[in-house]
């Protein structure tokens, strides 16, 4: 669709890498810090589901923001803190797992942190659609999980109010789904 479009993959597994070439890309293998020849290279820089994993966030955004041209975007989909399952379920969350998963910021906190990166325009949704599914299987697994929340459990017992539900959380920015957008500073 964008013939000359160059794309890269910035990817530190070897079996990922591979699948990555099979599929046209250029390749760097490698974790994105440690890649230096790609400064200000990119209109479009997209990270998928990694922010939650790394060691020094900051580091990492601001390693985006290198390879990105002035002007460009850098658009990251990650874990948010303020969604209702996490919230909800905190220890009993399948998604609260250390060493897997170590940073869960908040919208205000992923705000500060794309700025302190130097990113601006930085807009943050939540467009997910799993929250009240996550809460509702966990407590097919485990009934106890809302012992005495009543009003919970009433609004995602039935699918009608349970989607209605969703879409709220994800209108209100309370969905654990978030993505990200910034722009590079001319």
């Amino acid at each position: 669709k964008f013939p000359a479009a160059r794309l890269v993959a910035i990817e530190p597994s070897a079996v990922l890498a591979e699948k990555c070439r099979v599929k046209g890309f250029e390749v760097v293998e490698n974790i994105v810090e440690q890649v230096r020849r790609y400064d200000d290279f990119s209109d479009l820089v997209v990270c998928f589901e990694v922010l939650e994993h790394v060691y020094e966030p900051l580091s990492f955004l601001q390693t985006l923001h290198r390879l990105t041209r002035p002007g460009g975007m850098v658009v990251v989909s990650t874990l948010c803190i303020d969604g209702f399952d996490l919230q909800t379920l905190w220890e009993k969350s399948n998604q609260i797992s250390p060493p897997h998963h170590i940073n869960f910021l908040s919208v205000d906190g992923i705000h500060r942190l794309f700025s302190r990166a130097g990113l601006q325009d930085i807009k943050v949704t939540t467009p997910g659609l799993l929250d009240v599914d996550i809460v509702r299987n966990a407590c097919l697994q485990n009934p106890e999980i809302l012992n005495n929340q009543r009003f919970l459990k009433y609004l995602i017992e039935d699918d009608h109010r349970a989607k209605i539900f969703q879409r709220f959380l994800s209108v209100n920015q309370l969905s654990s789904h978030a993505w990200v957008s910034a722009i590079s500073p001319d």
